[in-house]
C-alpha cells in the first residue's frame, strides 16, 4: 500500500502521479517519525478528546498526523474501558 507524498490519499502501487492532487510520486526513503508526532501521539493517548479534537482540525491540513491521533484517541478509548471492566470485576 502506498499514499501519496503530498495529500497522504492511498494510491495503487504502480502509481506515478497522486489522481487526487496530481502530484508526482518519487521513490523516497521513508521518514522517521517527527518528535513533535510522538509528544502529539502520548498527549492523545492521554485524553481521547484531545485526540478527537486534533484528528478534526487536521484532517485536511495534515492527514498523515490525523490518522495517528484518531488511532490513538481510540487506543487510550479502549485501555479506559478495559481498566474499568477490570476494577468493576474486582
Amino acid at each position: 500500500m502506498k499514499y501519496c507524498i503530498k495529500c497522504g490519499n492511498q494510491l495503487d502501487d504502480m502509481a506515478v502521479i497522486c489522481p487526487h492532487c496530481g502530484v508526482p510520486q518519487e521513490a523516497m526513503q521513508p521518514k522517521e517519525a517527527n518528535p513533535g508526532d510522538v509528544l502529539w501521539f502520548i498527549l492523545a493517548l492521554l485524553s481521547p478528546l484531545i485526540g478527537l479534537i486534533l484528528f478534526a482540525v487536521w484532517k485536511t491540513s495534515k492527514p498523515k498526523r490525523a490518522k495517528l491521533m484518531i488511532t490513538a484517541a481510540l487506543i487510550s478509548f479502549v485501555l479506559v474501558v478495559i481498566m474499568s471492566v477490570i476494577q468493576g470485576t474486582v
